[in-house]
Order: structure tokens, then sequence, then C-alpha cells
């Protein structure tokens, strides 16, 4: 009964056994490569087969802080995870090195695309070279000055919805988790930008938010668990599912307008959809492997047909060569609004909700920010200009973005042998990862008051001048630094300036405040709090 359990009798436990042993002989032939040189940083005690898996375990519940107490004892230090090698560093030079002044050598590689792959596809967050160039170069002009100057009436058009949520709280004396409410809003506002429609978040539930948390959350959890893969897949698929129909939707009925309305749309769907002649991702990455190190090289490439990427445009006349112009299709517009999106939505909601966490238990630093207000706005509808002048505000943003990174974790991939910086060599093929949770709150780097919430610290210019241009990261660092951090500083400021003018929030007592794991830094089980009018 046994063998035929496996589905074919002996065929299939030979199968079985098989592939086991390939598996079990790719993990024994990463730990016999030998090092490229005497100098590779140091393992702590490695597991056969498993490695640091057995390591992982115990600190399952609190991943960051066991990579700040690694760091803290290690240094930099190898790691392997069954059969993934990598080194993990927590120095500012090295940092700057594999994200700056080595860039080219350090790319999105085999790793991070496995598990990112379903979700981001053929991206931002994950591809290389002129891939990645390109959809930088397209998307930059929609966060120059003068389009932010734009944003801000989006931003304020939200906000309506955002304070009826709030005042209904108030009316029913009944808490409202407002890590939810950040989501909503930002999720509407990122609409208006990147769709050139509000969603209706903040007027109804809306499935693709639930989808889309869960998917992030469980990528977060493979990363450290890559079993979960293999265990913790039918509700994955089922939410990638949804999150396709969401935004597929939206591709629908945008494809169902004219293109002459479409062409003078200014949101990020439209400038990508109204693209003629565009050259396929699969071709780019064919140049960019052929000595294009501007971003590096897809090592894990894109094996799709061309055809999964652009498509003859059936709405265009003919091209003066006599065939029909291109566009990008369906799945790789979807692939940009979904990398564009997760940048958009979770990043400030992410900042604002730990910023109001921290005004909820420091009423010290509420009550300057309220007087930077009154000073500044003096109860007036914030301007791009008056936005500006929030100085303090500011300062209490990155200390929130220096304790509480958005997206904590990085990880990279050498495309060839290297030296780093501190000495230590890297293979080719190797992983390097850094986190921003642990290099922000190091005492070396920043002080004995380093895991004390100190926004002084950033008006400071003499400190500030001191500090290392690669200690300090929220939003990522050389060539990838976000496009999109002016756009998050601008909205985060609105929402926070229009709120603390208004109300005032308690933490409703007992709950426990704690991270998710997940690829952004949310609240674990959100953020609950009494309103209270000014």
């Amino acid at each position: 009964t046994m063998v035929w359990w496996f589905g074919g009798g002996v065929v299939g436990v030979w199968l079985v056994v098989s592939v086991i042993a390939l598996y079990l002989l790719a993990c024994i032939k990463n730990y016999v490569v030998p090092p490229i040189g005497k100098d590779e940083p140091p393992f702590r005690f490695v597991w056969p087969i498993v490695g640091h898996f057995i390591h992982y375990i115990p600190n399952r519940n609190r991943p960051l802080e066991w990579n700040f107490d690694s760091h803290a004892e290690w240094g930099t230090f190898s790691w392997r995870m069954f059969s993934v090698r990598g080194i993990s560093t927590a120095e500012p030079e090295v940092i700057k090195h594999i994200t700056h002044s080595n860039f080219g050598n350090y790319i999105k590689g085999d790793y991070l695309l496995h598990l990112m792959h379903d979700l981001f596809g053929s991206g931002i967050f994950v591809v290389n070279g002129a891939q990645w160039k390109h959809q930088r170069n397209t998307a930059k002009p929609l966060f120059r000055t003068h389009n932010l100057q734009a944003m801000l009436p989006v931003f304020i058009k939200e906000l309506p919805a955002y304070f009826a949520q709030l005042q209904n709280s108030v009316d029913t004396h009944a808490p409202i988790d407002i890590q939810n409410l950040f989501q909503r809003y930002t999720l509407d506002s990122f609409g208006e930008i990147g769709f050139g429609h509000s969603v209706g978040a903040l007027e109804r539930p809306v499935d693709f938010s639930t989808h889309f948390d869960y998917v992030q959350s469980e990528i977060g959890k493979r990363a450290n668990n890559p079993l979960r893969e293999y265990f913790v897949y039918k509700q994955y698929k089922e939410s990638i599912k949804g999150v396709d129909k969401f935004v597929y939707d939206i591709i629908a009925k945008r494809r169902a307008e004219p293109q002459d309305q479409v062409a003078q749309r200014t949101d990020l769907l439209s400038r990508f959809m109204t693209m003629r002649n565009v050259v396929a991702p699969v071709e780019i990455e064919h140049e960019s492997n052929s000595g294009n190190t501007n971003g590096g090289s897809n090592s894990g490439g894109i094996t799709n047909a061309t055809a999964l990427y652009i498509e003859s445009d059936p709405s265009s006349d003919s091209a003066s060569d006599g065939e029909k112009s291109q566009r990008y299709t369906d799945l790789f517009l979807r692939d940009i609004l979904l990398n564009f999106l997760v940048a958009g939505r979770d990043t400030t909601a992410v900042l604002l909700t730990w910023t109001f966490y921290v005004l909820c238990t420091r009423p010290d630093i509420e009550k300057k920010i309220r007087k930077e207000l009154d000073d500044v706005l003096n109860g007036e509808t914030p301007t791009y200009e008056s936005l500006g002048k929030l100085t303090y505000l500011k300062a209490v943003f990155d200390e929130t973005l220096r304790l509480y990174p958005p997206v904590p974790g990085n990880i990279k991939q050498a495309v060839e042998d290297d030296v780093l910086p501190n000495g230590f060599t890297v293979r080719k093929g190797t992983e390097i990862s850094f986190n921003a949770w642990t290099i922000h709150r190091l005492p070396r780097l920043w002080g004995a008051d380093a895991a004390d919430f100190k926004p002084e610290r950033w008006l400071d210019e003499d400190y500030v001048s001191k500090l290392h241009p690669f200690q300090y990261f929220p939003f990522h660092a050389g060539p990838r630094l976000c496009l999109g951090k002016a756009m998050a500083f601008l909205e985060a400021k609105l929402v926070a300036a229009v709120t603390l003018q208004k109300y005032r929030f308690e933490l409703v007592p007992g709950q426990s405040i704690n991270y998710a794991e997940s690829l952004t830094l949310p609240m674990q089980k959100g953020l609950m709090v009494h309103v209270h009018p000014l």
C-alpha cells in the first residue's frame, strides 16, 4: 500500500528517492566547494544540510532581534540556509561597496527572484540591468518637484473620507485600528497617482488589501523558513489570484478607454500603456548580460517568451516600417503596478503607524510637534511650502525611520568574485544580506543612546555631518534609492499635520505591540487607539 501511495509503484518510489538524493547532493556540493581565499567571514556553528535553520527555530518570533544579536556578537559573518549560502554585514563601508561603489557586481539574484517572482514578476524591485534602468527612468518624471506639488491636492482630496472614519470612532466611542486606516488612505491616494482613480478603500472593505498583505507576510516568512513553500501554499496561491484580479480589472478598464483620453492622463499606468515600440524585458536582459553593468545582470534570467511582455498594438496604425507598433502586455503592466504599489502604499502607512505609536507613548514629543504646527500652520490647511517648514516633524519621521525602517531587510547576489572593504572575500553567486533594523540601532554607530527615540539628533548639524553616509538608509541607498522618498515624506507630513490639528490618539491598553514578519514592517496586530477631538 505504501509503495502505491507514492503514485506509481516502484517507479514512484525511485523517483521520490532520486529527487531527495539530488537535493542532498546540491546541499553537500554547496558545503564542500572551497572558498576563494582564507578570508571568508566566520561562521557560527553550521548544522549539516539545514545550515542555520536550527538557529532560526528558537528565534522565529524575533527574527530582527536575532539579526541584531548575531551582528553584535559576530560582526560580519557567513550563513547557510539549506542550499543557499550567504554573508551578512552591518558595516556601512561594506554597504556602500555593494550598493554604490561596486553596484554592478551585486544584483537582485536567484534567491530573491525565487521568493518574490509570484508577486512582483518582472517589476522594478526584482530586476536588474537595462530592464531596471528602463522602468526607473520611465517612472522618474512622476516624482519630480512640479509633479510632487501636483500630488498634494490628490492627498488632500482623500482626507474627508479619512476624517469620516476618525469622527465615527469619536461618535461611537469605539476604538479604531489606525494602521488599517493609514493603509486604506495610502491605497486610495496612490490609486489616484498610480492607477488614475481612487480605489475607494476608505469607503468599503477591499479584498485586495487582505490578499496583498497576506502574500507579503508569507514571502517574509519564507525568507527565513524555506520549508514553508512546501507546506503553506493553498492560501498563498488564492491570495495571488486575488491580487491579480484586482490589478487586471484596473488594466482592463483603462484598455477600454479611448487612446487619446489615456494619452492625456499622467498616472503611472497610463504612462506605461501609452509607450509604443517597446523592447521586451527578455530582449533587454540579453542586452544587459552582454556587458552593460549599469544595474548588474539578472543571473536569475527571464526565461519567459517575449510574447508574455510585448504584443502588437491592435489599436495603432501601421508603423513606418509597415509593421504594427508594440505595447506592453497586461502581464507586464501588472508587474509594474504591484511593484510601485508596495512602495506607494506600504512605506507611508508603516511610517505613520509607528510614528503615532511613538506619539502615544511620548507626549513630550507630541507637544513639540503641536507647537510647531501652531507656529507654522496657524490652523490653516498645509501647503507644499508650509509642509517643508515642519523641521521638527521631519526629525520625528527620520527617527521613526531609523528605529522602524519600512523595509528592514535587503539581499544582493555577487555576480563575480570580489573582496569587500573589510578584507573578506566573496565568491561568485554568494548572497549578501544587510538589515536596516540592525544597522540603525548599533551603539557603535549611533552612540550609547542608539536605542532611544531622540528626534533632536537629526536637528544637530554637527552630529549628522559625522554620520557615515551609508549607516542610515530607510529608503535603500545608491542607484536604487527609492524614487518615492519625497512623495512618502510629503504625504506623511500632510496626514500627521492635519490629524494632530484635530485629534489626539490614546492607546487601547493591554494590546501587544510587535512587528509582523513581512517584506515591510507593519505591526503584527494593528494599532488600536481611542480617538479624542481637540
